[in-house]
């Protein structure tokens, strides 16, 4: 298969997500499932009312609490790790799956998914913390092994990430943004999947298909962005920042552009480490900011 790599772009991070809008956390490898990362935006926290919960919310089915971003999240061989400040360890056993809990249909922004309750210990405790910002009764559910949601362009699965199942983002791109920043950020305000090296700021706007060993992978928008990468992860200190800079020069019809969104065949799956290279197969100019 002939390639349009002129210098080797390799995998520099890997991140998952297992909580939708909490922390995540860096990997060395990952597995890739039919939905993407293993355990990636796998579960969603909702409200009484059903609606999910995240970062930033919107008035039709969308809440927003930014102390998400402070509720840690980790994996083990047999659980879920939730912590926070001042809060006991919270632990849900990842066999918590469909055959616990009552099923819930969820609306992220535009489409629905099926999650499973995960229990009355992981509702007291998100209730606990997140009502310090916004009083309420919230719950932790899991995406039900026979969930069919779709990418919101082709025809990937995903769980609970707003629509497609991997972000992709270069550290040159972040590192051309920090040179025109006063204060500079880390990638986390992204949240990316993969971070690439090796290749030039922005450049992977134009990767229209990829391989990673045997595994491909296809850009199918680039990322705009909203106004949870104001959000300091660390400390939920929010401006304008980093939105306005990027705004100046990365603005088009779709909004503020950075990073790609990408799916991958169902049939895809495999391992992914750290080094690994990212072979472009086919480029595309139809994404080019001007």
């Amino acid at each position: 298969m002939s390639t349009l790599n002129r210098k080797k772009i390799t995998i520099t991070d890997i991140y998952c997500y297992p909580v939708k809008s909490c922390a995540g956390f860096p990997l060395a490898e990952a597995k890739i499932t039919n939905t993407g990362i293993q355990y990636d935006r796998e579960w969603v926290v909702v409200d009484d009312h059903g609606k999910f919960v995240a970062q930033r919310g919107n008035k039709s089915n969308g809440i927003g609490i930014k102390s998400m971003c402070q509720i840690k999240t980790q994996i083990d061989d047999t659980h879920l790790i939730l912590t926070a400040q001042n809060m006991e360890t919270l632990k849900i056993p990842l066999d918590n799956t469909s055959n616990h809990g009552k099923n819930y249909v969820v609306k992220i922004w535009n489409s629905e998914g099926t999650g499973t309750d995960q229990g009355v210990a992981a509702a007291k405790w998100l209730s606990k913390f997140l009502s310090r910002e916004l009083p309420g009764n919230y719950k932790l559910l899991r995406m039900h092994e026979r969930s069919n949601r779709t990418a919101d362009l082709g025809i990937a699965q995903i769980a609970f990430p707003d629509g497609f199942p991997l972000t992709i983002a270069a550290k040159s791109s972040l590192l051309d943004l920090n040179k025109k920043m006063i204060r500079k950020i880390p990638m986390n305000r992204f949240r990316p999947n993969i971070v690439i090296g090796g290749c030039k700021a922005y450049e992977e706007d134009t990767f229209l298909r990829m391989q990673i060993k045997n595994m491909e992978f296809t850009n199918k928008k680039l990322c705009p962005r909203c106004v949870m990468i104001t959000i300091d992860q660390s400390t939920m200190f929010q401006d304008n920042e980093p939105l306005t800079t990027l705004a100046s020069y990365r603005k088009t019809t779709e909004g503020v552009l950075f990073g790609i969104n990408v799916n991958h065949s169902n049939l895809n799956k495999g391992i992914i480490k750290i080094g690994d290279e990212l072979i472009i197969i086919e480029k595309t100019q139809k994404f080019k900011i001007t």
